[in-house]
């Protein structure tokens, strides 16, 4: 039984041996071409998709750069509406005093030239009347 085994064995073995011999050195050339060519077919895939990806990187860096500038303008807009905002907000205030003032300066005016009208008529008539003289006297408008 042992002698059967090892025939066996040893013919199985032969046969494997013989089988790795039948692989030449061109069937082995002829192979290693075929993966050289599956390797640059693969390499020039990955290629495409790397440059494929970098024109992607590109638009997207375009479009943010894009982004940025029209939030550049907005800001300067913005802050140009606020300035001239507040600039008509001081002119108004000015107008508005001005206006509001205008009639209070005449009125007062009007009132002063009244006050020295009627001060002058006293001190005519405080020289008829004695009394009255000094009574005005009396309070410094003499």
């Amino acid at each position: 039984m042992n002698k059967i085994l090892l025939i066996f064995i040893s013919i199985s073995f032969v046969g494997n041996i013989s089988a790795v011999e039948k692989v030449t050195i061109e069937d082995r050339l002829i192979n290693i071409e075929k993966d050289i060519a599956v390797l640059k077919e693969g390499q020039k895939a990955l290629n495409q998709r790397i440059d494929d990806m970098n024109a992607n990187l590109g638009k997207r860096i375009d479009d943010t750069n894009k982004r940025i500038d029209d939030l550049h303008d907005l800001m300067l807009w913005g802050f140009g509406i606020l300035f001239v905002m507040m600039i008509a907000l001081f002119g108004y205030i000015v107008w508005d005093r001005r206006t509001a003032s205008s009639p209070v300066v005449k009125k007062t005016a009007e009132l002063e030239k009244m006050h020295s009208l009627i001060l002058n008529a006293l001190k005519k008539y405080a020289q008829k009347e004695p009394k009255l003289a000094e009574a005005m006297k009396s309070f410094g408008l003499l």
